[in-house]
């Protein structure tokens, strides 16, 4: 249609004409006239795609021609021997006393790049300050297969605030249980559970923060059994192990 505006996938099949009227009229060998058709075809092949997909920018069908080339190309081991995202930052998530939960990865220099699936919480050294374990998975190119990288993150922070924690016996009745920590007014309660976390498990051990709390009233251990564990005046700053001799 006259002073209709072309898109950039027209002028670029225009200019391929162009560039193949000339390189007929210039009486190229047969080969590469071959090799210019077959670039042809899978350039329009790509451009196809593209229209066919939304652009995830910017919401509305752009035409790539270079990147859904070098994509396709590249896509063929995805989710085999490609990572769908191999560069996004892990991320830490704070639980702030206004109840929301901004990322401090980078501020605490944890925003790392390798690919980590597995993540443990634990105060691995006991001193109130729950520590973390991850899990890299790393292509070793040499033996042609993929190990595990533990990597240890020790928890420095020093906060001045209170804590208690709980450790709890290893068996079937602790799963699901709820431990609840009663210091005057307040009340917090945390389960426990398991497969929480990919190919891993978490301690059975529960860890509260107290604040400025200088005191625990009442420590309820509550089993999927239905028996009861109670601590009363429980000792802060220190993890109290629960017995199975202790149920009501």
């Amino acid at each position: 249609m006259a002073g209709a505006k072309e898109t950039p996938r027209q002028k670029l099949i225009a200019l391929m004409y162009l560039v193949f009227i000339t390189m007929l009229a210039l009486n190229v060998s047969k080969e590469v006239l071959d090799g210019f058709g077959q670039m042809f075809k899978k350039i329009a092949s790509a451009n196809d795609r593209v229209d066919q997909s939304n652009d995830i920018y910017y919401n509305k069908k752009r035409p790539e021609t270079l990147m859904q080339m070098v994509f396709t190309e590249c896509q063929s081991g995805v989710g085999s021997e490609v990572s769908w995202n191999g560069y996004e930052h892990n991320v830490l998530l704070m639980n702030s006393p206004d109840r929301q939960f901004p990322n401090v990865s980078y501020l605490l220099g944890l925003g790392f790049e390798f690919d980590s699936r597995s993540v443990v919480s634990a105060d691995l050294n006991l001193d109130g300050r729950p520590d973390l374990l991850v899990v890299e998975r790393a292509r070793d190119e040499e033996r042609k297969m993929y190990v595990n990288r533990v990597h240890l993150l020790g928890n420095h922070l020093k906060t001045g605030h209170n804590w208690v924690g709980v450790h709890l016996p290893f068996e079937a009745a602790t799963v699901g249980a709820q431990v609840v920590v009663k210091s005057g007014k307040h009340r917090q309660v945390l389960p426990v559970v398991t497969g929480d976390s990919y190919n891993s498990q978490h301690a059975f051990t529960v860890h509260f923060g107290l604040g400025k709390a200088s005191a625990v009233d009442e420590i309820l251990v509550q089993r999927a059994n239905g028996k009861v564990t109670r601590l009363e005046n429980p000792a802060i700053n220190q993890f109290h192990a629960v017995s199975v001799k202790n149920d009501q």
